[in-house]
């Protein structure tokens, strides 16, 4: 890549620049290091929870508050899946329509639907982080729950099958 030395100079006058704004803040005796040494702490934290919060900032705040509590949810909830879905047959598996963030859909075993689907419900009522469309229904392909090396998992299958002409 070749530079021009408009393109260099530039660079170090920024570089050059960025040092001097930064030992303007850092080092004693500038006079923007300079703090005034008589700030009434309380008085300052008063006046700061006396500016309105924006409505964005007020949703960041809930939302990093609601991932704090969330994240341990969803970490369960997904060794729960984890864990749950060995078979032995195919019919020891099932589909389960999952939300946001767990994908639209999965293969587990029987057993462990009910608890699944109570798990899920209860982290979406309270942590619901993300809206996705699933897709519906294929026309082509029909979705089936199978037991593949003891491992529950969706599989797609055509969803008609074409009939063989007898031979003449």
């Amino acid at each position: 890549m070749k530079r021009t030395p408009i393109a260099i100079v530039a660079a170090v006058f920024v570089t050059v620049l960025g040092f001097y704004l930064l030992a303007s803040v850092i080092l004693p005796g500038s006079e923007d290091s300079q703090l005034p040494s008589d700030i009434d702490s309380d008085k300052a934290d008063a006046d700061v929870e006396s500016i309105p919060q924006s409505e964005a900032a007020v949703l960041l705040r809930e939302r990093r508050l609601r991932e704090l509590e969330c994240a341990p949810m969803e970490a369960h909830l997904q060794r729960l899946m984890d864990n749950s879905q060995g078979c032995d047959v195919d019919s020891d598996c099932v589909i389960i329509s999952l939300g946001c963030p767990f994908g639209c859909s999965g293969a587990y075993s029987k057993t462990a639907t009910a608890e699944i689907i109570e798990e899920e419900k209860s982290y979406q009522s309270q942590c619901q982080s993300c809206v996705h469309m699933c897709p519906g229904p294929s026309p082509v392909f029909e979705r089936r729950a199978v037991c593949r090396n003891n491992i529950c998992r969706v599989i797609n299958s055509p969803a008609f099958r074409t009939q063989q002409s007898p031979s003449s």
